[in-house]
């Protein structure tokens, strides 16, 4: 997590407004170098309450939608320029940019392997054939990592199900029954109002 730095500046003082909220691939969580405000010349807020929890239980999109509404609210509070606010994008998903690289390049060598062993008639030669090997470990790796992150979506998208069925189930069981027969009585004469109104 980032480290905190407090600031006191008047809204004038304040040139730019920045923000980053990644995703930590390895667990679905926000990352590390995630922070939720950074104001030039100074000041740096880590985090908004539940951002964390909203990363794990609401994904990385919903995380930015909230996050990127908290920079429009203080850019439009302090008034100023567009060009000097950069908040995050929440339809830009975090990409595992090493795993796409190394993949490509396995799969290039894999390739060129193949071609190698083509034009030498399939006399592959044993340096050929160990580097073909590595390269498709480095495939089966990334495949087994991109497998093990799947899981740990679909495991929080099942937390995340129970934990809104939990507190559905808080909020309207603190509603007594008495408070909710008067709100439908009051409802009622409400809709037999605008009845009666729509036939006069």
């Amino acid at each position: 997590m980032q480290v905190m730095m407090p600031f006191d500046l008047a809204f004038d003082q304040v040139t730019s407004i920045d923000q980053k909220a990644s995703t930590e691939l390895a667990n679905g969580g926000l990352s590390s170098s995630s922070y939720a405000l950074r104001l030039e010349p100074v000041g740096l807020a880590p985090r908004y309450a539940f951002m964390d929890a909203i990363q794990c239980l609401d994904g990385e999109a919903k995380q930015k939608s909230v996050t990127q509404n908290l920079g429009r609210y203080v850019a439009h509070v302090i008034g100023i320029s567009k060009a000097k606010v950069h908040l995050v994008n929440p339809e830009k998903k975090t990409v595992d940019w090493m795993r796409a690289t190394s993949n490509a390049m396995a799969i290039g060598t894999i390739a060129g392997a193949q071609v190698a062993n083509v034009s030498n008639n399939g006399a592959a030669t044993a340096q050929a054939a160990n580097v073909s090997a590595e390269a498709m470990k480095v495939v089966a790796q990334n495949k087994a990592d991109a497998a093990a992150e799947k899981r740990i979506v679909l495991a929080q998208n099942e937390e995340r199900k129970v934990w809104h069925e939990d507190l559905a189930k808080l909020i309207f069981s603190a509603i007594d029954a008495e408070s909710v027969e008067n709100l439908t009585t009051d409802e009622n004469k409400l809709l037999a109002l605008a009845d009666s109104a729509a036939i006069n």
